[in-house]
């Protein structure tokens, strides 16, 4: 079963032109909630999840460096580099979800919208350390210039 769906997914991969170490793969135990697992290029092996040691601030908020595999890995303020070029952070659930689609509807039409000029970009804030003081903002989904 385990060979059958590995084969599957990168089958899957393959069509829908995507790196098969970018899928996610998510199981489901009885009785319990869905653990998302993500798999080496070969998928043989998971990928670890990495810990790293974040810096805390005053509010008990961990930030910095926004690199790790797996979400729950991430800090809770996420290093950027402004819109202005200020240096600090934002809230990594911000900057992973905000204006993101919640549904294939959602994303066609956000395709649709950039490819004829009429999307929106969704600008969040960028604070210092301490996830209180807004700094600068971040436009996310900004088309490049």
């Amino acid at each position: 079963m385990k060979k059958s769906f590995k084969l599957a997914a990168i089958a899957l991969s393959l069509i829908a032109g995507v790196s098969a170490v970018s899928i996610p793969l998510a199981y489901a135990y009885a009785g319990k909630e869905s653990v998302v697992m993500y798999y080496d290029e070969a998928m043989t092996q998971p990928v670890p999840h990495i810990h790293s040691e974040y810096e805390v601030n005053e509010n008990g908020q961990t930030y910095g460096i926004g690199d790790a595999n797996y979400v729950e890995d991430l800090p809770d303020l996420m290093c950027v580099i402004g819109d202005n070029g200020i240096k600090g952070y934002a809230y990594t659930e911000d900057f992973l979800y905000k204006g993101a689609a919640k549904n294939p509807e959602e994303a066609v039409a956000q395709m649709e919208a950039k490819a004829n000029g009429t999307y929106v970009p969704v600008v969040i804030d960028v604070y210092e350390s301490d996830g209180v003081t807004v700094i600068d903002t971040f436009t996310i989904g900004r088309n490049s210039e």
